[in-house]
């Protein structure tokens, strides 16, 4: 894949991958945008593995000296799990927000929402705790 830098704002995002079975292939192509304001990105997935046009958009933006960071995610998808199969649809939508009270320990708050014939009308939270167990020597 390349990413390439626009006057430190923008990055340009292409990714190809080629993966080889014993008799199939499958590709992915990645293509996307990248700024301080969130990040555009559409894939596309064909051959052996399946089908998938996908468009997804996510924003975060850090408040308060690094002290909470909210997040928002959308993304849609058009898959076929095989040449035969029906297409399906899939709506993702998530929301959360990181609070970092102190420099090596941070919570993750996120909820989801996924819409299609699996799930339909899911809702999931997240919860997740970090810890940095680096230490800078002097």
């Amino acid at each position: 894949g390349v990413d390439y830098r626009i006057e430190n704002a923008y990055t340009i995002i292409g990714k190809f991958a080629n993966v080889s079975y014993k008799e199939e292939t499958s590709q992915r192509l990645t293509l996307g945008l990248s700024s301080p304001y969130g990040t555009l990105t559409g894939r596309k997935s064909f051959g052996y593995a399946g089908e998938m046009d996908a468009v997804s958009l996510y924003t975060a933006i850090t408040t308060l000296e690094g002290l909470v960071t909210p997040s928002l995610g959308l993304s849609f998808t058009r898959y076929k799990q095989s040449a035969s199969s029906a297409q399906n649809e899939l709506i993702t939508l998530i929301a959360g927000f990181n609070l970092r009270p102190w420099r090596a320990v941070s919570f993750d708050f996120q909820g989801q929402y996924l819409n299609n014939k699996i799930y339909n009308n899911d809702w999931r939270l997240f919860f997740k705790l970090n810890h940095w167990f680096n230490i800078s020597f002097d």
